[in-house]
C-alpha cells in the first residue's frame, strides 16, 4: 500500500505513511444515493450523470462495500495481467479522484485501533479525503441533530485525550497546589464549552444552508454535505451554486446573530461570576461572520452570485 504516498512528500513522511498503510484496509463503497447504472455513475441528489470509459467500469464493478483496495487491485490485476505496481498507482489515483468528486466515501479499517486512527488523520489531512453523508431529512431539528453527531463522532477522539489531561492535572495538582487545581477545573470547563459550541455553531451554520435551499427551490432531498479534511460543507449543483443570495447568506449571517444575542443576554441576565463561560459558548457562534469574506466559501459564492446577477 506504500504507493498511496509516493508523490512529493518528504522521505520520513512517506516511511511512516507507508508502515500505517500496510496495517489498515482502504474500502471504497459508494453514497446512498450513487448508482453505478451500466456504465454510467448517477447521482440523484445532484441530478447528475457521468459515462465511465472501460477501466473506471472495471473498478467502479468490483467495488461493494466489501472489496478493500488491495482486492481490487488483484482482481485488475488477474484480469489485465499488469504488473501490480502500475495496477495499483491507476486504481489509487482513480478511486482518489472519484472520492475528491464525491462519488466515492473511502472506510478505513483495522484491527488496531492507534494504526485507523492515524491512517484517518493522514488522509484527512494530507489527501483531504471526503466523507459524504447524505441527510435526506427536510425538517430543521433532525438535519441539525444528525449534523452534530457527525461532527462529534469525528472530534471524539481528540476531546477525550484533552479532557484525560487535564484531569490528569487536577490529579496531580489536588494535594500539590490548589491554585493549579482550580486553573484546571476553569480550563476544563472552558475547552468543553467551546467545543460544544463549535460543534453546534457549525451544525447550525450548515443546516442553515440546506434548509432554505431545499426550501427556497422546493428540492426537499437535492445535496449533500461532505466532510474534507477539518472542514464541512453543504454541496448542491455547480448551476445552483450562484442561486439564492439567502441561501449562502443564511449559514453564516444568522449563526453570528444568535452569537451576538447570547452576548447581550449573558451582559444583562447572567450574574457576572458566569460571565466568561457563557462568552466562550457564544463566542464560537460569532466567528462564523468570517464566512462571509471574500475569500472564504459562502463570501465567494455571494460574490459571484452578484456579479452574474447583473
Amino acid at each position: 500500500m506504500h504507493n498511496f504516498l509516493r508523490r512529493g512528500r518528504r522521505m520520513n513522511i512517506k516511511y511512516l505513511s507507508s508502515i500505517i498503510m500496510c496495517k489498515v484496509n482502504i474500502i471504497p463503497d459508494f453514497p446512498p444515493r450513487v448508482k453505478l447504472i451500466d456504465n454510467i455513475i448517477s447521482d440523484d441528489a445532484l441530478q447528475y450523470e457521468t459515462k465511465l470509459n472501460s477501466t473506471a467500469l472495471a473498478v467502479f464493478k468490483l467495488v461493494d462495500g466489501k472489496n478493500n483496495l488491495l482486492d481490487i487491485v488483484k482482481d485488475m490485476n488477474f484480469q489485465y495481467g499488469c504488473k501490480d505496481d502500475r495496477v495499483l498507482n491507476d486504481v489509487n489515483q482513480l478511486i482518489l479522484d472519484a472520492n475528491k468528486r464525491n462519488i466515492l466515501n473511502l472506510k478505513i479499517e483495522s484491527n488496531n485501533l492507534l494504526y485507523k486512527n492515524i491512517a484517518r488523520l493522514i488522509f484527512n489531512i494530507l489527501y483531504r479525503r471526503v466523507e459524504r453523508y447524505d441527510i435526506l431529512d427536510s425538517n430543521f431539528f433532525m438535519i441539525f441533530v444528525q449534523l452534530c453527531k457527525i461532527i462529534i463522532s469525528k472530534l471524539k477522539g481528540l476531546v477525550i485525550i484533552l479532557d484525560l489531561a487535564i484531569l490528569f492535572i487536577l490529579y496531580l495538582s489536588y494535594d500539590f497546589n490548589q491554585t493549579i487545581y482550580e486553573y484546571a477545573w476553569n480550563i476544563f470547563a472552558y475547552v468543553n464549552l467551546f467545543i460544544i459550541g463549535t460543534v453546534t455553531s457549525i451544525s447550525m451554520h450548515e443546516t442553515l444552508h440546506a434548509y432554505y435551499f431545499r426550501k427556497i427551490s422546493n428540492q426537499t432531498k437535492s445535496g449533500f454535505f461532505v466532510i474534507r479534511g477539518m472542514m464541512m460543507s453543504f454541496k448542491r449543483r455547480k448551476d445552483q451554486q450562484i442561486s439564492g443570495l439567502w441561501v449562502e447568506l443564511s449559514g453564516p449571517f444568522i449563526t453570528f446573530v444568535i452569537g451576538a444575542a447570547g452576548y447581550v443576554s449573558t451582559y444583562f441576565l447572567i450574574p457576572k461570576e458566569f460571565y466568561l463561560y457563557f462568552y466562550i459558548f457564544f463566542f464560537s457562534y460569532l466567528i462564523q461572520i468570517v464566512n462571509l469574506l471574500p475569500f472564504s466559501g459562502d463570501g465567494k459564492n455571494i460574490l459571484l452570485r452578484i456579479l452574474f446577477s447583473k
